[in-house]
């Protein structure tokens, strides 16, 4: 069965660290899902303005196809997937299994890791309106992130081990 697990979560969260590890352990793709935001989207939110619906179509789209073209079995994309409206179109459109892994962090935490994050567009001002926006399926992995990533690392794969037994990587 093709499966995409997803790595999401508010900024900050460490999708994109956890989610790179995850596959470099396993041998399995990534996808970062920032790199598919339109370059209106980044200046929108660099602006500190945060995105509507509308402004996530072509991102969501732009995902999909990456995840279209990967032939592996098991893929994984890094994405904040804030909302029902952007994992409904993930899930329709991507075509795979979607597995949901919900990285979670205290608030004091987020804060700290967006002040010394260099170089990227989500500003920590910009975080209130994403955990204002974050609400994660009820059938997501929640996982304690503020740990070290060696230990979040093996409490996401206890949770996926039973899940993909019969998925080849």
């Amino acid at each position: 069965m093709m499966t995409l697990i997803v790595v999401m979560g508010v900024s900050g969260a460490g999708k994109s660290t956890i989610g790179s590890a995850l596959a470099a352990q396993n041998d399995w793709p990534f996808l970062e899902g920032d790199d598919f935001h339109p370059d209106v989207n980044v200046k929108k939110m660099a602006g500190g303005t945060p995105l509507t619906n509308v402004d996530r179509e072509a991102w969501i789209d732009a995902i999909a196809k990456a995840v279209k073209e990967q032939t592996n079995p098991i893929l994984v994309l890094a994405c904040s997937a804030l909302n029902d409206f952007v994992r409904e179109r993930l899930i329709q459109k991507c075509g795979r299994q979607v597995i949901w892994v919900s990285l979670e962090l205290s608030l004091e935490t987020l804060l700290d890791r967006l002040k010394n994050r260099k170089g990227h567009f989500m500003k920590a001002d910009m975080l209130d309106s994403q955990i204002e926006a974050f609400s994660p399926p009820v059938e997501a992995f929640s996982i304690q992130a503020g740990k070290d990533r060696k230990d979040v690392l093996n409490d996401i794969s206890l949770v996926l081990t039973p899940l993909l037994s019969g998925s080849k990587s």
